[in-house]
């Protein structure tokens, strides 16, 4: 159980806002500062972290460390913390994309391990052998997401459910409830793009008639499309997770679930209250 919560990630994806802002041209300088949404979500996942801690008695230091410990620790993993930073910050200043800062990623860790003399060249081969399987079996995962995905837009399965609920709808509070439902739904078995490419031009005007800000649908749209990938029984993050990971998915099932109720909650949160999700990217970008 410990290690199916420590798998979970706590990610907004900040690709699928690319996606959204591609496919509308919304305004992406205020879609990319969204500190509102996902620092509430994080905010909610450290406290629901905390109380699964006590509740299932995980590990931790009695005494507190001293300044020169959190010194010495912080010496010795400045190194590997300087690596998110690294991706991240290469993708969001547009320096590289998120393929090209994952090939920045291990030449830094290349560099780092050889230069502290921690790398040998039987370790490197297990290495590469290990990333090799767990790369083949996360892409095969895909593979069949695709093609499924590419079954649902061959047969227009979404766009005719979404056509035909929306002549039904008639208040906005309704067409939020529809829009969150039908994407938790098709994240669960489409990746964000081909999904945003999907639902984007069925949705977006019908949410522009409503008076929704852009800001709000894409950041509601992107969220709904990230819990749908982590929600059992089918969302595919959960299998690559447990393949990385090396959990079971029936661990890992009973796991994610608080996160998920979570995560919805939050969702529910940035649907309708459209401050949460617009006062800071306003305040920071009029």
């Amino acid at each position: 159980m410990q290690k199916a919560i420590q798998s979970v990630p706590a990610v907004f994806q900040q690709q699928d806002i690319r996606s959204f802002h591609n496919r509308e041209k919304a305004a992406a300088g205020k879609q990319f500062p969204v500190v509102g949404p996902r620092e509430y979500e994080q905010i909610a996942y450290m406290i629901l972290c905390y109380f699964l801690a006590v509740k299932c008695n995980m590990p931790y230091r009695k005494k507190r460390s001293s300044l020169k410990e959190i010194a010495v620790s912080l010496r010795d993993t400045l190194p590997a913390l300087l690596l998110p930073i690294i991706i991240m910050g290469s993708i969001i200043t547009g320096i590289c994309t998120a393929t090209e800062s994952s090939a920045l990623a291990v030449a830094y860790a290349l560099i780092v391990s050889l230069a502290k003399g921690r790398l040998t060249w039987k370790a490197f081969k297990e290495s590469c052998i290990r990333s090799a399987k767990a790369t083949a079996n996360v892409l095969f995962i895909i593979a069949v997401s695709t093609a499924m995905g590419w079954a649902i837009t061959t047969l227009q399965v979404a766009q005719t459910l979404a056509a035909f609920c929306l002549q039904f709808i008639t208040s906005k509070i309704f067409f939020l409830l529809f829009m969150n439902i039908l994407l938790l739904i098709l994240g669960m078995v489409l990746d964000a793009t081909p999904a945003i490419l999907l639902m984007v031009p069925i949705l977006w005007p019908v949410a522009q008639s409503y008076g929704i800000d852009s800001i709000q649908f894409g950041i509601i749209m992107c969220l709904n499309l990230m819990i749908g990938n982590l929600t059992p029984p089918v969302g595919m993050m959960l299998f690559v997770i447990s393949n990385v990971g090396k959990v079971k998915l029936s661990s890992l099932y009973r796991a994610i679930l608080p996160f998920v109720a979570v995560a919805i909650v939050a969702l529910m949160l940035v649907t309708y209250v459209p401050a949460f999700s617009t006062f800071i990217p306003n305040l920071l970008m009029p």
